[in-house]
């Protein structure tokens, strides 16, 4: 170790204070660093388990594969394991109480498939030959099918067609019922129930079949039967998809992709989402280390301060300038040495004790077996954490060691170099001695004269106040684009959502019940069983709406919006009984609210209730927000140009039966009035997931006649009611609402949405788990290096202060004069830093709106915090630092070179 190694050394060694807190400003800017890249890679391993707990693990299928192509598949290079499996047939099921779902789908695996593909056995054990089978549990349960292990059952396998104007097609085994299908091309299978499973999670709620499993035997197979053959791959690269295209090509079959779970490999065709947060990871490192940037420079700067005499008698003495500069270097290896390797141990024991904590939050938020949080520490990661470490130091190294090298032994001796003294630069105005009188002129006149450690202090507040804005931007932005994919507002969200189905009464021949009546016995059947649900406790909150729908063609296309009229360009002219109709169009959803939650709705939006109850007009409070999808990435936009007092003109499509009992559609006009224009949702309220629908809310009176306008004499109106509740006691609402569901004679359905919103408040919960913790840590950074910067500025100047108190400067009057420098350093920070994270803000706003945009704005309660917080901070440590100085000696501290 030469001599400038051993006098740095020596020089941090007796500096210990500053030492430590840059040692530590480096340790957390490395765990920070360190944390936002494993948490990503944890996240992400997260990601791949749910969806390999959903559907299996598998990369690229292909389906209608005949047996003697399977070789081709499973001898390839890039192959690992194959999973084979075959769709046996539907089987329509005697006696099953769930009309909805009158079918058992018979699936073949192997015993490769039986493995991957996520089941949970309940009973017995999985199929080992093709006689056997397993049977899902909610076959009994909802289908009322009661099979046990054991029993022998025979099945008439098939296909199910549907037979409409357009032909006849096979309808995929995922689908729902069809009420024009048929099951043909049957045959007879026999089975020998060997277990009981439950319900797997791959089958679709809506489909028309309970999935049951039997074992497949390729060897079984002749050699032009056909089977699905799912791989994974060995290795997985963006050139899996040329692969799998070229494979399935050669073999004249199709294939498709598993990019559920290769969109959390981060390959191409991954979901816009996951290169939204792979983006975001990237801005959040930058930030982290440009204000990791502020924070060592800001050490190093005063550093170079304060050993100015030193070095300037170094180069007295010979010292060259590359030896000064390696005086710096030095200094920061020494640090980087301790704080890097610290600061990752630092990151990953705070990722693992994070993880730690939130594993029941997120077993509860996924419900699956198996998914849970691991910390996954790749070497990139860390490789990565610490070439931006190094680099960090680096550059806030690299300017004071510049400085250090051009220190001169005249400039160390006179000590004039960062304190200059020209009239010129520490004069102040009249208003500023006028507002703070001698003691804010002087604390003013200190921080000119002070000039370098006075732009260190203030650049690292602004980093500091920027960092803070961005991460907290972060979680807000997040927040409203994990609510847009849910298509969930929180504020409309009801506790408990209810639907009452009304049966519509037979119509036809001459004598019977009219149309018109038949609408009413319906209506009074559905206001007694409403007036039984408002009747109940525990209701805070209450709306009911009866609702329907139809498609709205437009005289007028220019009333769209440029993005709905844009999408629409695209679409052919609609014709119906003879009449060019256009091709301008939206599905409009009608609700007929009840008059109490109207007029609370109509005054929350400001809607002109003159044109909403005016008994000529049909006037509508119409909700103009739809969301549009493009090249993956999803944004609100207006759907049509309108304001109150417009009339939406157009036709619409009439449903009529003649008197052989033949529907038919003819064309008829209709105007909506808009009494009002919102953006905002009553409760149970929702938004449309596309840009060519909206939502218009009316009195009851007129959604009756809308609905009985869209069907003929002969045709009754449906009568559907949806109610929506907020409840302060969920489960005695839920079994008091049970109990007239018993009672009444028609379809009422209630569901309680505690559940759902139990799992989307746990989704934002696990946000903000990471998100906070992010802003822990980067306050930390925060106030390390506003502690750094000023107290070890107050303390480079405690001869200066000593001297004022040595002319007669009072206790009183120095404080205030601190007070004032806080003042000046907090307001100078709060100038810059509010603009600068304002930038980054709307950076982190792009990223996020690269897959969904949610609009930009300001969090100003996070702007107000940060004021408070850097006043507060700045404050303290003045106050911290002034104390220390007022108990000092003024002739020790005049004698004292260290710090």
């Amino acid at each position: 170790m030469n001599i400038v190694s051993k006098v740095t050394v020596k020089h941090l060694k007796e500096n210990r204070k500053r030492t430590i807190v840059t040692i530590l400003g480096i340790m957390l800017s490395v765990a920070l660093i360190t944390a936002i890249s494993a948490f990503a890679e944890s996240f992400l391993d997260m990601m791949r388990q749910s969806v390999i707990a959903e559907g299996g693990e598998w990369h690229v299928r292909f389906e209608e594969v005949r047996k003697d192509q399977l070789s081709s598949i499973t001898e390839d290079d890039r192959v690992k394991e194959t999973l084979l499996s075959k769709t046996v047939g539907s089987a329509l099921l005697s006696g099953c109480k769930n009309e909805y779902k009158p079918y058992l789908l018979v699936k073949a695996y192997d015993e490769m498939a039986m493995k991957e593909y996520p089941t949970t056995l309940v009973e017995g054990r999985y199929p080992e030959n093709s006689g056997e089978i397993v049977l899902p549990e909610h076959l009994k349960t909802d289908g009322g099918i009661g099979w046990k292990v054991g029993d022998t059952i025979e099945l008439e396998v098939g296909k199910r067609f549907s037979h409409g104007e357009d032909g006849d097609y096979e309808i995929p085994e995922n689908y729902g019922l069809d009420e024009r299908e048929t099951l043909e091309n049957t045959h007879l299978e026999t089975y020998t129930v060997v277990g009981i499973i439950e319900r797997p999670n791959f089958e679709s709620y809506g489909q028309a079949g309970y999935t049951a499993i039997t074992y497949l035997d390729a060897d079984d197979l002749r050699e032009t039967d056909t089977l699905n053959a799912a791989v994974q791959l060995i290795h997985l690269d963006n050139s899996l998809y040329e692969w799998g295209d070229s494979l399935a090509e050669d073999l004249g079959v199709t294939d498709c992709f598993n990019n559920s779970l290769l969109s959390y490999y981060l390959l191409s065709g991954n979901g816009t989402i996951v290169s939204m947060l792979d983006m975001v990871k990237w801005v959040m490192m930058l930030i982290v280390a440009a204000g990791s940037v502020a924070v060592i420079y800001s050490s190093f700067s005063i550093s170079i301060s304060e050993r100015g005499r030193y070095l300037g008698m170094l180069a007295s003495v010979g010292a060259t300038k590359k030896q000064k500069r390696s005086s710096v270097f030095t200094e920061a290896a020494i640090l980087g040495g301790i704080g890097i390797p610290l600061g990752l141990l630092l990151g990953f024991a705070g990722v693992f004790v994070t993880t730690r904590c939130i594993r029941t939050l997120v077993a509860s938020l996924f419900g699956m077996e198996g998914v849970t949080m691991r910390v996954i520490i790749s070497w990139q990661g860390v490789l990565g954490a610490v070439i931006l470490a190094v680099i960090t130091i680096i550059v806030s190294a690299w300017i004071p060691a510049w400085r250090a090298s051009r220190i001169t032994p005249v400039e160390a001796i006179r000590q004039n170099k960062d304190i200059k003294l020209s009239a010129r630069q520490v004069k102040t105005s009249w208003l500023t001695k006028k507002l703070f009188g001698f003691e804010g002129e002087l604390a003013l006149k200190n921080l000119k004269r002070n000039k370098k450690r006075y732009r260190a202090t203030i650049l690292s507040l602004v980093f500091c106040i920027a960092l803070y804005l961005s991460v907290a931007s972060f979680t807000d932005y997040l927040k409203g684009a994990y609510a847009m994919e849910m298509g969930i507002d929180s504020v409309s969200m009801p506790d408990i959502s209810i639907s009452l189905y009304s049966s519509s009464m037979p119509m036809g021949e001459s004598g019977e019940v009219s149309a018109d009546e038949a609408a009413s016995e319906e209506l009074k059947k559905l206001e007694s069983c409403e007036n039984k649900i408002r009747s109940l406790d525990h209701i805070m909150e209450y709306t009911s709406v009866l609702n329907d729908g139809f498609s709205y063609y437009l005289d007028d296309g220019e009333m769209l919006s440029d993005a709905a009229r844009a999408e629409q360009d695209e679409w052919e002219e609609t014709e119906i009984g003879g009449q060019n109709m256009g091709r301008y169009r939206l599905w409009v959803q009608v609700y007929g609210m009840d008059e109490e939650s109207l007029k609370a709705y109509a005054e929350k939006t400001g809607a002109d209730e003159s044109l909403l109850y005016d008994g000529e007009k049909t006037g509508v409070i119409l909700v103009n927000r739809g969301l549009v999808t493009e090249n993956g990435k999803k944004s609100w936009e207006k759907v049509v140009n309108v304001k109150t007092g417009d009339v939406l003109t157009g036709s619409y499509a009439k449903l009529v039966n003649d008197s052989s009992d033949n529907y038919k559609e003819t064309v008829d006009r209709m105007e909506l009035t808009v009494a009002g224009v919102t953006e905002e949702l009553p409760l149970g309220g929702g938004y449309y997931d596309n840009i060519n629908s909206i939502s218009v809310y009316t009195t009851v009176e007129n959604a009756v006649e809308i609905m009985s306008a869209l069907r003929g004499e002969n045709i009754p109106m449906t009568a559907d009611m949806e109610i929506s509740l907020r409840t302060d006691d969920n489960d005695s609402l839920m079994a008091d609402l049970k109990e007239i569901e018993n009672d009444i004679n028609m379809g009422m359905y209630a569901y309680s949405l505690v559940d759902e919103l139990k799992m989307i408040n746990n989704m934002l919960l696990l946000i903000n788990v990471f998100v906070y913790g992010f802003i822990i840590l980067t306050a930390l950074i925060c106030i390390t290096s506003i502690f750094n910067t000023i107290s070890t500025s107050m303390a480079l100047r405690r001869r200066e202060y000593a001297m004022l108190q040595s002319v007669g400067m009072d206790p009183k009057r120095f404080g205030r004069m601190i007070a004032y420098e806080s003042v000046f350093y907090g307001l100078k920070a709060l100038l810059y830093g509010l603009p600068f994270g304002l930038i980054l803000m709307y950076c982190i706003y792009l990223s996020i709106a690269s897959a969904i945009d949610t609009g930009f704005y300001i969090i100003w309660k996070q702007g107000i915090i940060a004021i408070v917080c850097v006043m507060a901070v700045v404050g303290l440590t003045m106050w911290y630092s002034a104390r220390k100085i007022k108990k000092a000696n003024i002739v020790d501290v005049l004698k004292n070179e260290n710090i």
